[in-house]
């Protein structure tokens, strides 16, 4: 796992409401183009008692429309640090993305846009990490819905998580 340290205006952020629960959104650099998912995804966070770490890339804050009260907004974060202080993590199923939600015990809702970034999703769901659904049929209520879900059962995950990553650890690799 890469090694990334907090900025200080991250651990000022971070100090502000440590009573809620934190919620990382990083669709990666190719597809955090798809403003219209970031924009659902906002819409969907912003009644709950959360707070939101939003990487962006080149989407701007007001493409994102009213952001949640309690968020970050940034077009990069350093994602391994945060994910040492979230409780879930939106991701597109990218293999890096995933791997780190699953070694910091982190509960995930993926959004898979292409390649194998839908095997990687039906993992998550095959080991019982987080869910997935689909970006293209995302509506605020449905998101909102699977992070109530994703986060009432946040300490049973982050125990099946970290089990999951130990095993993946120890695993025999194949060689081709």
């Amino acid at each position: 796992m890469r090694g990334e340290a907090l900025r200080s205006q991250d651990e000022a952020w971070l100090a502000e409401r440590p009573d809620l629960p934190l919620v990382l959104v990083a669709l990666g650099t190719f597809f955090s183009a798809r403003v219209d998912v970031l924009r659902t995804v906002v819409a969907g966070l912003r009644p709950l008692p959360l707070r939101v770490v939003l990487a962006v890339g080149d989407a701007t804050v007001d493409e994102l429309g009213v952001l949640p009260e309690h968020a970050l907004v940034d077009r990069f974060v350093p994602q391994v640090a945060y994910l040492r202080h979230a409780d879930m993590m939106i991701s597109h199923g990218g293999g890096g993305s995933v791997g780190e939600a699953m070694a910091a015990g982190v509960a995930q809702l993926v959004a898979p846009f292409s390649t194998d970034q839908f095997a990687i999703a039906a993992e998550v769901e095959r080991l019982g990490i987080g869910v997935a659904v689909d970006p293209n049929a995302l509506t605020p209520d449905l998101v909102a819905g699977r992070v109530t879900e994703l986060l009432d059962g946040a300490a049973q995950r982050r125990a099946v998580t970290i089990q999951a990553a130990a095993s993946m650890r120890t695993a025999p690799s194949s060689s081709a």
